[in-house]
């Protein structure tokens, strides 16, 4: 069960500060700005792009070497990888953040997208989470993905193989939403933090506890 404050118990409480307020519309602005912070959320993020860029090098260096592709072959692949990580994955990627949602205890979790930003995104209204369950939804997609890719890696032939890493780098790329939560959230490393949607304002609470 859980055991959060309330909506009602945070909005107009003296004990809780808003910390922030995001409306849907606003979200790609917030996003560019908390992804430049110097945090542990863009640090991870930047690092998980990094890694799989090298990997792709290490890879496309010993099949070039071999011969084992020829180049329109692997233009094809990064081309896969590409629909597949940026738009085929997207029901599952918001699926998964789903599922964290019910697994923490939201009983209905919506699906939503703003085209003019590119944004696909899942909120449960009015369902109040805490530092560490944010975590948890906000990582739920990437990790899944990541880890499912990354066990079925070396059983894929060549072709296979570079499809799969160019797939998890530009599905990583549109994670840049989940990591730039975390910075806001990591910026503020000292603070007890909850949030919450409310769906028929298109917004975001983040709260933060007044120590005494």
């Amino acid at each position: 069960m859980n055991k959060n404050p309330k909506t009602q118990d945070l909005i107009g409480n003296k004990n809780y500060q808003l910390l922030h307020k995001l409306h849907y519309d606003g979200i790609l602005a917030f996003v560019l700005e908390n992804i430049k912070k110097k945090t542990l959320g863009s640090l991870a993020y930047f690092a998980s792009l990094f890694i799989l860029f090298f990997l792709i090098l290490i890879l496309s260096k010993q099949v070039f070497s071999v011969d084992a592709i020829t180049l329109k072959r692997y233009f094809l692949a990064i081309f896969y990888g590409f629909i597949l990580g940026s738009f085929a994955i997207i029901p599952f990627h918001e699926l998964f953040h789903a599922l964290a949602y019910r697994l923490i205890g939201a009983k209905k979790p919506k699906f939503g997208m703003d085209l003019r930003q590119l944004i696909f995104y899942v909120a449960a209204d009015k369902f109040v989470v805490n530092r560490i369950e944010f975590h948890w939804v906000a990582l739920a997609p990437f990790i899944i993905i990541n880890v499912l890719t990354a066990s079925v890696f070396f059983s894929l032939n060549t072709n296979w193989q570079i499809i799969s890493l160019y797939f998890l780098f530009f599905h990583n790329i549109m994670c840049i939403g989940d990591f730039a939560m975390l910075s806001f959230f990591h910026s503020h490393p000292k603070k007890k933090l909850f949030t919450f949607d409310i769906l028929n304002e298109k917004t975001s609470y983040i709260y933060s506890r007044i120590e005494k």
